[in-house]
């Protein structure tokens, strides 16, 4: 699952990385007219069969699936990645992988705290050295469901 769709870059690759697996990919996206962006860069990439894409505040759709799902990488406002956190937990499975972006920026400190000091989850916070990226304020974490 991917919580924040864009114009569907991440999405490919996900999709991509699971075709082997017979995998598919649920994307949540808020903006309706990114969500018809990337709906045209599913289909030109072919995979639009193999993507699933919501529309709506990502926090609200959570609260309505069920899972387990193996994966989830989160790209939302970083205001919303604390709360997000909870639905994550419930929703992947034990073994499976949460990917954060931008956890350098200021507004996922709370997340942050909670993901590193929660007994359910080992993670790692892995600083990003991109051009025109300060890795003090950018980067990914990579947490493990062990609860």
């Amino acid at each position: 699952m991917e919580l924040g769709t864009a114009t569907g870059y991440s999405t490919i690759y996900l999709a991509r990385g699971s075709e082997a697996a017979q995998g598919r990919v649920l994307t949540l996206e808020h903006e309706d007219r990114m969500a018809q962006r990337a709906r045209l860069n599913f289909a030109r990439a072919g995979l639009d069969r193999q993507i699933d894409l919501r529309v709506g505040e990502a926090i609200s759709l959570m609260s309505s699936l069920t899972g387990p799902f193996d994966l989830i990488f989160m790209d939302i406002d970083k205001e919303g990645y604390l709360e997000a956190l909870a639905h994550c937990q419930r929703l992947l499975k034990v073994g499976g992988l949460l990917i954060t972006d931008n956890v350098g920026f200021r507004g996922a400190l709370d997340f942050n705290q909670e993901l590193f000091s929660h007994p359910h989850w080992r993670s790692v916070q892995l600083l990003s050295f991109l051009p025109q990226h300060a890795p003090e304020t950018d980067g990914l974490s990579l947490a493990v469901r062990i609860k």
